[in-house]
Formats: C-alpha cells, sequence, structure tokens
C-alpha cells in the first residue's frame, strides 16, 4: 500500500511488509503507531483491533511480535497476565527460560563470557574497557562479571 498522505483514511496509512503486517506509516511512540482522534490519542493496534471486532480488550497482543503492525490477523486480545505469558514463551522477557546465546538480542556467546570474566579477574582490563572490546556496555560487564547474568556459565 502507499504511504501515508494527509486526508487519507486510518487503513491507508500502513505499508504492507513481506511477512503480511501492516505497518503504520505515521507518528510512532517506543515503535508503536499512534494516532489522535477527535483530540485522543490511540495507539494503532489497538484503533485497528477495535474497528475490526467492535470491541476493545485489556491488552491487544501481537502474533508478529512486530509494534507498529495494525493487521487485525497478527493481532489477538487478552489479559496484562496474558501479555506477559505470551512475552515469556516467545523468549522476550528477562524470566523468559531462553538462556545466554538463545536469548532474544544476544550480542557475545558463552566463550566471550569465560573470557571476560577471566580479563577482568586477572586485572587484564577495565569493564569498560572489556564492554568495548565485545560490544556491550560496562553495566552488561559488570552483570557479567558480578554473576548476575549468565548465572549458569
Amino acid at each position: 500500500m502507499a504511504r501515508k498522505k494527509r486526508g487519507t483514511g486510518f487503513w491507508e496509512c500502513m505499508t504492507v511488509t513481506e511477512t503480511g503486517c501492516w505497518e503504520w506509516q505515521g507518528c510512532r511512540y517506543q515503535n508503536y503507531g499512534q494516532v489522535r482522534v477527535n483530540g485522543k490519542l490511540f495507539r494503532t493496534h489497538r484503533l485497528a483491533f477495535e474497528l475490526t471486532y467492535g470491541y476493545l480488550p485489556e491488552v491487544v497482543c501481537h502474533r508478529c511480535d512486530n509494534p507498529p503492525c495494525c493487521n487485525p490477523a497478527h493481532l489477538f486480545g487478552g489479559s496484562h497476565a496474558d501479555n506477559v505469558s505470551d512475552r515469556i514463551a516467545k523468549g522476550r522477557s528477562r524470566y523468559s527460560t531462553l538462556r545466554g546465546e538463545q536469548g532474544p538480542g544476544c550480542k557475545i556467546t558463552a566463550a566471550d563470557v569465560i573470557e571476560i570474566r577471566a580479563r577482568y579477574d586477572a586485572g587484564e582490563l577495565s569493564q569498560t574497557q572489556l564492554g568495548k572490546l565485545y560490544g556491550i556496555t560496562q553495566s552488561q560487564v559488570h552483570l557479567i562479571v558480578r554473576r548476575k547474568e549468565w548465572t549458569h556459565i
């Protein structure tokens, strides 16, 4: 579909992706689309759900895990507890059962963790230097060397 144009309707402000998502092309906040209707601000996926199904549940979740998506086929309603369970099941929570390299957004390997701890314990490099070397933040290095993260290693 076409990019957003002034004077067009809500559904015309989407771009269809290869995965079938209808991505909102207007204003976004924290990657979720938002639009003002009669002076009130709405998240676009919630508005799409309500326009399609005629009601608005407590929470509107994405099957596709794509925040700007407004495709009603990718949305489902539920409670906050349902949303948390969905997030954990998909491995997008700190309480997920996915560990280490299997976790979402992982930037380092188990071997890197072992090396980071050894180099820090030997006094070879500071946490800041280790973070720069491995492409992670100093605070992440701190959590690794204090065994608050990667606790299974």
